[in-house]
C-alpha cells in the first residue's frame, strides 16, 4: 500500500507511528506488537479528551480537532495502557493495518468512559467530593490572597498568577502559596 500520514497518525512499512502521543514525543509501534485494533464510535465524552487518560486504561494522543470526529481506533498491545487514535481517515488507515496482517473489529469497548457517577461507590464518590471541596478552597484561598496581598509581596506579576491559579487546578494555587508570595519582614522592636 501507499501509507498513510495524516499530520498526527501514520502508517509506513514496518510500523504505526502515533505523533504527539507524549505531547512532544512519538510512540512507534512495530505491527507484530499489535493483538488487535478496535473501531469505536466517539461519545460526547470522549471527544472532549484532548491528550492523556482518564482511567488509567486508554491513552488519547494530543488531537486537539478529536471533538470534530467521530470514530476513534483503540490499539490493543500485550501491556495495559492502549493508545487510542483519532486519525483524519480512520478508514485508509484500518486498510493500512489490514494489509500488515493487523486484526481489526469494531464495536463498543467497555471502559472507555463508560462509568457513570452512580456506578461508583460511596466511598469513590465522597472523596471526589471532598477533592472538589478541597479544591474549590484552595483556589479561593489563593485568589483571595493575590487580591488583597500588595504587588511588593507577590513575586512575579498578579495577572500570570491569577491565570496559574484559574487554570492550573489544582497546582497553580499550590504553586503560588509555595512560590509565589514573598514573606513579610519581622517586625521592628521599638
Amino acid at each position: 500500500m501507499a501509507g498513510y500520514d495524516d499530520g498526527l497518525v501514520a502508517c509506513t512499512d514496518h510500523e504505526i507511528v502515533i505523533r504527539r502521543y507524549y505531547i512532544r514525543h512519538a510512540k512507534r509501534i512495530s505491527y507484530a506488537a499489535i493483538r488487535e485494533v478496535r473501531q469505536v464510535p466517539l461519545s460526547t465524552t470522549r471527544k472532549i479528551r484532548i491528550h492523556g487518560s482518564g482511567d488509567g486504561v486508554h491513552w488519547f494522543n494530543h488531537d486537539p480537532d478529536r471533538r470534530r470526529k467521530e470514530l476513534a481506533l483503540v490499539i490493543y498491545l500485550d501491556d495495559k495502557i492502549r493508545p487510542v487514535i483519532t486519525p483524519d481517515d480512520p478508514a485508509q488507515v484500518t486498510a493500512e493495518l489490514a494489509a500488515h496482517g493487523v486484526n481489526i473489529t469494531s464495536g463498543p469497548e467497555t471502559g472507555l468512559y463508560e462509568k457513570q457517577w452512580s456506578d461508583l461507590s460511596k466511598r469513590s464518590r465522597g472523596l471526589i467530593v471532598v477533592a472538589g471541596v478541597a479544591a474549590v478552597g484552595l483556589l479561593t484561598a489563593a485568589f483571595v490572597d493575590i487580591t488583597r496581598r500588595p504587588a511588593g509581596q507577590i513575586r512575579g506579576s498578579k495577572r500570570i498568577w491569577t491565570a496559574a491559579v484559574l487554570i492550573q487546578q489544582p497546582f497553580g494555587p499550590l504553586s503560588y502559596f509555595a512560590f509565589g508570595r514573598r514573606r513579610r519582614p519581622p517586625a521592628r522592636p521599638r
